[in-house]
């Protein structure tokens, strides 16, 4: 008798969960969602991700909404708080860029010294 012979006991595998930066794209939807912003659940929520997660989930807000980010959080909120959200998210959807050293850097150590 094969140990598999009862299908019926083999537990069924759950559904994968949701990935992480949908979750936390929803998450922004629904505090940006009604009349008003809460405000809090931003901040809590974009303070605690690197760039490369928010970059994650721009790309999630994107293609769940259909919207960008940035927009939403520039029309729901205002002041420096708007400036402050829009910082932390357009620096991190910006591709890296090259860094620029000083032109002693790039010459040769023989040429400086």
């Amino acid at each position: 008798m094969c140990c598999f012979s009862d299908i019926k006991s083999i537990p069924r595998c759950r559904p994968a969960a949701k990935p992480r930066e949908n979750v936390i794209a929803e998450a922004i939807h629904k505090a940006c969602k009604g009349i008003g912003t809460n405000e809090r659940a931003v901040i809590y929520i974009v303070v605690h991700r690197s760039k490369r997660e928010l970059r994650e989930v721009a790309k999630a807000y994107k293609t769940l909404y259909d919207k960008d980010i940035v927009e939403v959080l520039d029309s729901e909120t205002s002041g420096w708080f708007r400036k402050a959200l829009l910082y932390l998210f357009k620096t991190a959807i910006a591709e890296p860029s090259r860094m620029h050293l000083p032109e002693k850097m790039l010459t040769r150590q023989a040429d400086i010294f």
